[in-house]
């Protein structure tokens, strides 16, 4: 089977009295470095089954998750074909 990579890019920003951050990153086959197009990003709060956000890569392996607030969390990153 597959692996994947992923690379993360955290940025910061201030919205009226709360603080949020924006997750970028790629999405990467970890043997040939190649982008994996439409890859499903999860963010899950630390120890939580239930994800509070999500999206796909896209055609370059890029995504970003906007409005993450402050806090410790796990990324899922899935893809048919690939193991996790």
């Amino acid at each position: 089977m597959k692996t994947i990579i992923f690379l993360l890019l955290l940025t910061s920003g201030f919205t009226a009295s709360a603080q949020n951050s924006e997750i970028n990153g790629s999405v990467l086959d970890a043997a040939t470095k190649v982008p994996v197009e439409y890859a499903t990003i999860s963010l899950f709060p630390q120890g939580s089954k239930q994800p509070v956000t999500g999206t796909i890569s896209d055609e370059k392996g890029n995504f970003t998750l906007l409005l993450v607030k402050s806090g410790e969390y796990h990324i899922s990153v899935n893809f048919m074909g690939y193991q996790q």
